[in-house]
């Protein structure tokens, strides 16, 4: 389900920012149509993806007005990736970068480029969330190429602080959307045109981490949101580091994690589960 939303009607003349706040409502109502659409079929809206924009301009408070309201509009709802396209900055900003020096695409590099972009090719997304790449990182490291990221329990799943370095070295030339660092898991990434033929030549010569990719693709199949990458990496680092005796055991450690970990449910951990030994990557957990 693909939509767009501007959350305030066009004016042409400028009025006081007190008057407008009145037309908030006319975005803030796509909550109500959200919830209406029954979007936690994932068969009947596969694709989840809203765009919001209008907002914070012309004498519009963003920070202290309108960002709350629309927050608080749209708390609660599920399975439904929305974009809000805050006030400030065009794509000329977001693909500066302070560095000159053009960093050498390295085979980590084109990795990580070739990672996101048949991930949004998939969803048809025109970005990646910060949360995704982290996860697909993670399994890019397990599956054997060496990253030398430092990957430890986080909130969100597996989170290694020190992707943020790399993901600094190439913003604006490899990646766009990181800025000036800060880990925002929703923050979205998407690459700067030419990236993906640069990081396809570079992995012409290096067939190891071609299949390193190929098997992150194959595991990560079906689980493209930010959702199924840290259900599908929750589980797999409570396997590998903790070694559960059986399934029992694997869904108390998994809630023992903290209470974000609880959404999981039972049949989407076996579906994990399964995943992850179907495909090699974990032993079974019965």
């Amino acid at each position: 389900m693909l939509g767009h939303c501007g959350i305030a009607p066009y004016q042409r003349q400028p009025k006081a920012a007190v008057l407008r706040y009145s037309h908030l409502g006319t975005g803030l109502n796509l909550a109500q149509l959200l919830r209406e659409a029954d979007l936690n079929s994932p068969h009947e809206h596969p694709q989840r993806y809203w765009e919001l924009d209008g907002g914070g301009l012309g004498g519009l408070d963003w920070a202290r007005q309108v960002r709350p309201m629309l927050a608080a509009s749209l708390s609660g709802l599920s399975n439904v990736r929305i974009v809000v396209f805050e006030p400030g900055g065009g794509l000329e900003d977001r693909r500066a970068n302070r560095s000159t020096d053009v960093p050498k695409m390295t085979p980590a590099r084109a990795a990580l480029v070739v990672l996101m972009d048949g991930y949004m090719r998939v969803l048809l997304d025109p970005y990646i969330t910060l949360l995704e790449v982290h996860k697909l990182m993670y399994f890019m490291q397990v599956a054997g190429e060496p990253l030398r990221l430092q990957f430890v329990k986080g909130h969100y799943g597996p989170y290694a602080e020190n992707l943020r370095h790399q993901l600094n070295a190439i913003e604006g030339h490899f990646i766009s959307g990181y800025l000036d660092g800060g880990d925002r898991p929703s923050k979205p990434l998407d690459l700067v045109p030419g990236a993906v033929d640069d990081a396809k030549a570079v992995l012409d010569s290096a067939s190891d981490v071609r299949q390193h990719i190929e098997r992150v693709r194959l595991l990560v199949e079906g689980f493209e949101t930010g959702y199924g990458l840290e259900l599908l990496a929750t589980v797999h680092w409570v396997i590998d580091q903790k070694q559960p005796r059986n399934f029992d055991h694997l869904q108390q450690l998994v809630r023992a994690w903290g209470p974000r970990k609880h959404r999981f449910s039972e049949r989407q951990l076996r579906i994990a589960a399964n995943r992850l030994h179907e495909t090699g990557w974990a032993e079974a957990c019965e």
